[in-house]
C-alpha cells in the first residue's frame, strides 16, 4: 500500500512519524486526507496530503499547506460554487506580537497545487482576546443555505484573557465568524454551551445540530446554540482531533493520534435518541470479506496472523455480558455498559460507554499492534498496543458466532 511502512491496511506517513489532526475532503469519487504530523511537536508542521479512490490504497503527494514560521495547524477544506477549493488553516508563530495564532487562507483549482491569500484573520479584542498568547485556531468553515453566509467556527479565548507562553487549555470559548465572500469576516458572539474544544466540526441532520470537538460532541436544538455535551458524547474513546467529510448523504469520519496511522474509514450514525454513533464504513466490510473461519463458541482464543490484517466479527451475542481480552486491554460488556480496562494497572480507561440498546455485533480490526473495536453503530474504541497482538480471548454467552475475515 502506497505510503505505508508498517501496517497492512492503515495509512501512515512515509517517514513513519505519528499522524495527528486529520482533515478529510471528498471530491468526484476521490477521498483526500490532509493531516498534521505530531511527531515533531510545535515545529515544522505542514498539511500533509494523500488521496484514494477505495479507502485502502493511498497515494502520498506534496503537502497542501506549508508552514511559514513554525507550523500550519488544523483547519478545514471546502469547495465553492465557482469550482475553487479553499483551505482555512491556523498560522502558528509564538513570536508574532499580533498573536501566536492567526487564521490563513489558500485556494486551489485541483486540490494539489495551493496558493495562499493575504488573509491573517485576528480577533479585535472586543469579544475575543487579542493577547499575544491567546488561543485562536482550528477554523471550520462551511456555507449555510439558510442565511447565505459562510460561517467559521474556531477555538478562542474570551476578551481580556491573557495566557502565558505555554498555556493551551484555559477558558476556551467557541468562536464564531461569518462572511459573504470568504475575504471579509465579521465576528459574532461565541456559541453558548459547555462544550468548547479544539478542532470543531459542524454536522447537521434531520433537525439536529452537532458540533464535534477534539474529544467529544455537543448537541444544539438550534444552529447557533446553546449546545450541551455529556461525558459519554464520544464517538471513539481512543482518538481525538477527528473530522468528517460529506459523501452524498453519508458523513465519513477519520481520526489520528493512534501512534502512527490514520483510522480506517468510519461513518457517522444518527441514533433515534438524537445522539451520534459510529460504524465501520461499508467499503471496509467489502475489503475484509475473505472468510478464514467461523465457529459458535462460548469461550474462544484466537491466534493472530501477523502477516495479515484481520476483521473478527462477534454476532448474535448473549445480551448480558461479553469479555474480550487483548492481553494489554480488556473490554467488558455488562448490562449495556461497555468498559475498557488497562490490565497493567487495572484502571478503567476514560470512563464507560452506556448503550441505548443491546449490542448485536462487534467488529474488531487487528493490524499488527493497532486495534479498532466497533459495536453495532453505537461507537468505537481505537488503541495502539505496546507490542504486536499475538492472540485475543473471547468469553461470551451461548449462540455467539465468531467469524474471522482477512483483508
Amino acid at each position: 500500500m502506497a505510503g505505508s511502512l508498517k501496517y497492512k491496511v492503515h495509512y501512515q506517513h512515509p517517514d513513519g512519524r505519528k499522524v495527528g489532526d486529520v482533515m478529510p475532503f471528498y471530491n468526484s469519487g476521490v477521498y483526500h486526507i490532509f493531516y498534521l504530523l505530531n511527531g515533531s511537536g510545535h515545529d515544522d508542521i505542514n498539511h500533509e496530503h494523500a488521496f484514494s479512490s477505495d479507502l485502502i490504497h493511498w497515494t502520498t503527494v506534496a503537502p497542501s499547506i506549508t508552514h511559514e514560521d513554525n507550523c500550519a495547524f488544523t483547519g478545514s477544506y471546502l469547495k465553492t460554487s465557482d469550482g475553487l477549493f479553499h483551505c482555512f488553516f491556523t498560522r502558528w508563530n509564538p513570536d508574532n506580537v499580533l498573536g501566536r495564532e492567526t487564521i490563513g487562507h489558500a485556494v486551489s483549482t485541483n486540490l494539489i497545487d495551493w496558493k495562499k491569500s493575504n488573509l491573517h484573520l485576528v480577533p479585535d479584542g472586543t469579544i475575543y482576546s487579542d493577547a499575544q498568547y491567546r488561543d485562536f485556531r482550528d477554523p471550520c468553515v462551511f456555507f449555510d443555505n439558510t442565511d447565505k453566509y459562510f460561517h467559521m467556527l474556531l477555538l478562542a479565548n474570551p476578551k481580556n484573557k491573557k495566557n502565558n507562553e505555554k498555556s493551551w487549555d484555559e477558558n476556551w470559548i467557541q468562536g464564531h465568524y461569518r462572511s459573504k465572500n470568504l475575504v471579509d469576516w465579521e465576528h459574532l458572539f461565541p456559541i453558548p454551551g459547555n462544550f468548547a474544544d479544539e478542532c470543531p466540526d459542524y454536522i447537521y441532520h434531520s433537525g439536529h445540530h452537532y458540533i464535534h470537538g477534539c474529544h467529544r460532541y455537543a448537541i444544539g436544538e438550534t444552529q447557533w446554540g446553546p449546545y450541551h455535551t455529556e461525558e459519554d458524547f464520544v464517538l471513539d474513546k481512543g482518538l481525538r482531533a477527528a473530522k468528517t467529510c460529506h459523501v452524498g448523504d453519508r458523513i465519513m469520519w477519520f481520526g489520528g493520534f493512534i501512534d502512527g496511522s490514520i483510522t480506517l474509514a468510519r461513518e457517522v450514525v444518527f441514533l433515534p435518541s438524537g445522539r451520534l454513533g459510529l460504524c465501520l464504513a461499508a467499503e471496509m466490510y467489502v475489503a475484509s470479506n475473505k472468510l478464514i473461519s467461523e465457529s459458535i463458541d462460548k469461550n474462544k482464543t484466537i491466534l493472530i496472523d501477523k502477516d495479515k490484517a484481520q476483521r473478527i466479527a462477534i454476532s448474535s451475542l448473549n445480551r448480558a455480558s461479553l469479555t474480550i481480552d487483548f492481553e494489554a486491554i480488556k473490554f467488558e460488556l455488562f448490562e449495556g455498559v461497555f468498559s475498557f480496562i488497562n490490565l497493567e494497572n487495572r484502571t478503567i480507561l476514560d470512563g464507560r460507554f452506556f448503550f441505548e440498546s443491546a449490542t448485536d455485533q462487534i467488529d474488531i480490526i487487528i493490524d499488527l499492534d493497532l486495534i479498532e473495536v466497533y459495536w453495532s453503530g453505537k461507537g468505537a474504541f481505537t488503541f495502539c498496543a505496546k507490542k504486536e497482538i499475538s492472540k485475543l480471548s473471547i468469553v461470551a454467552g451461548i449462540e455467539t458466532i465468531i467469524s474471522i475475515f482477512s483483508f
